[in-house]
């Protein structure tokens, strides 16, 4: 397996706007990323970059891992790879992404067209065969099932005390009116 496969965490296509297009895990981080955050997060440091220096960003190093990543148009090209990976094979996969990913939906892209993002999708395949290992999962602008379901189930429960308290509310304004007319009626 190449040092690539072996250290890749995560392939994302961010539009400038901060919203995630596409993304593919091959290895999960140590925590769970909010993708659409990240978008701003690059968007804010290329701002401040280029303010301060008149120069882009291209690399955050971390102790462990590093995030690389490109700018081209309105779409950021990202990679997050572990330490361990050579940045000359990063830069190389990281052009080989943004190139073939242009290539397949060069018309989109040139219109600005990330609705949908589900016509995406095939792109997972091609950089499955490009990195030579498969995904852990696929997400398409959607987040692992467990923190979904953690989202159901908190607003489940909110839901519920809502409920509850409407009913409580609703309860006590009938029960105080039914006083009156009780009291109306005497």
């Amino acid at each position: 397996m190449s040092d690539l496969a072996a250290g890749l965490h995560d392939v994302l296509i961010i539009e400038t706007s901060g919203i995630c297009v596409f993304e593919q895990e091959f290895m999960p981080l140590p925590r769970p990323i909010n993708k659409d955050m990240m978008g701003g997060f690059l968007t804010a440091i290329d701002a401040f970059s280029d303010e301060m220096t008149g120069q882009k960003i291209q690399v955050i190093q971390l102790e462990t891992m590093s995030v690389h990543y490109t700018l081209v148009g309105r779409l950021y090209f990202v990679v997050v790879v572990a330490n361990a990976v050579g940045r000359d094979t990063i830069r190389s996969f990281l052009s080989h992404v943004q190139r073939r990913f242009e290539a397949m939906y060069g018309d989109y892209v040139e219109k600005g067209d990330f609705s949908k993002v589900s016509k995406f999708e095939s792109f997972a395949a091609e950089l499955e065969k490009e990195v030579g290992k498969a995904g852990k999962h696929r997400t398409i602008f959607s987040e692992p099932v467990e923190i979904v379901r953690e989202r159901f189930e908190a607003a489940t429960r909110q839901t519920r005390l809502m409920r509850q308290s409407l009913l409580n509310g609703v309860a006590g304004i009938i029960d105080k009116n039914l006083r009156r007319v009780k009291r109306l009626l005497k």
